[in-house]
């Protein structure tokens, strides 16, 4: 059956195309627009982690008790005894091997040498032996100068006597050389035992009280006289007095001398004495 009227499902005449079978869709209120559905996805993807849910921590399992970190001062406190028990062993071990400390050496302390205060007396040139005789002797310089008479006449080839001082005390030097060391050596023998029957005779007549607090050795004392390279050239005695005073007489080779004068001093400049 044919109708004269337009169809309006025809668009060519001007009619509109028939709906979706279920009729014209229509956009939701409140529904996002289409294609931003992805976009609306993607910003919910995007969003900041403050504003999602946290996660909830799991709860631990029932009967395993919950791990807990030690307070850190007892860390610091363990690693304290950790050191202290290393450093202990090693000195342990250090005490029984090592070596026994070594004392260290005493230094020696050499001090200078005492020198005259007062200008020895002008001398002429003489022989060898009297030329070796020297004009200062640690403090002391000398005084005096001229032969012994007593030496010449007990047959010395020469005989000297000096005198000696430092400004405050004096001592007494007697020198003699001889042919040979064996007279030398009887003219020693001579000369001590007459100081040791002089010191024996004054102490006799001194009239000091034995074992008084005042009282001075007068005991003999004898020894060797040597080179520098050790070697014996001699011997000599010193013979104390009461009085503080000594004589010591010495022979070296082929020349006897004899120093009288305060004992200390006398000990020293035997000691200096070049012959």
């Amino acid at each position: 059956m044919t109708s004269s009227g337009t169809d309006p499902r025809d668009p060519a005449a001007g009619g509109r195309p028939p709906a979706w079978p279920f009729g014209e869709v229509r956009a939701q209120e409140g529904a996002p627009p289409a294609g931003r559905a992805g976009g609306a996805a993607g910003e919910d993807r995007d969003a900041s982690p403050a504003r999602r849910s946290p996660a909830p921590e799991p709860e631990p399992a029932a009967g395993r008790p919950e791990r807990r970190t030690p307070p850190v001062w007892l860390l610091v406190l363990g690693a304290l005894v950790l050191v202290g028990a290393v450093v202990g062993g090693v000195l342990l071990l250090g005490d029984r091997g090592g070596d026994p400390a070594v004392a260290p050496e005493p230094e020696t302390v050499t001090l200078p040498l005492p020198t005259p205060t007062v200008e020895p007396v002008a001398r002429a040139a003489g022989t060898a032996f009297s030329d070796a005789l020297p004009s200062t002797v640690l403090a002391y310089a000398l005084s005096e100068l001229a032969e012994d008479p007593a030496g010449l006449q007990a047959g010395a080839v020469e005989a000297y006597r000096l005198a000696y001082t430092d400004g405050a005390a004096s001592v007494v030097l007697l020198a003699a050389q001889w042919e040979t060391p064996e007279e030398a050596s009887a003219a020693y023998a001579v000369a001590v035992e007459a100081q040791t029957a002089a010191a024996a005779q004054a102490g006799a007549g001194d009239g000091a009280e034995e074992g008084s607090e005042d009282e001075v050795s007068t005991d003999t004392e004898e020894g060797a006289v040597t080179t520098t390279d050790g070697a014996e050239a001699g011997r000599y005695t010193i013979v104390p007095r009461g009085d503080g005073t000594a004589t010591l007489t010495w022979w070296n080779g082929t020349a006897v001398l004899q120093l009288d004068g305060p004992t200390d001093d006398v000990r020293d400049l035997f000691a200096a004495f070049p012959l």
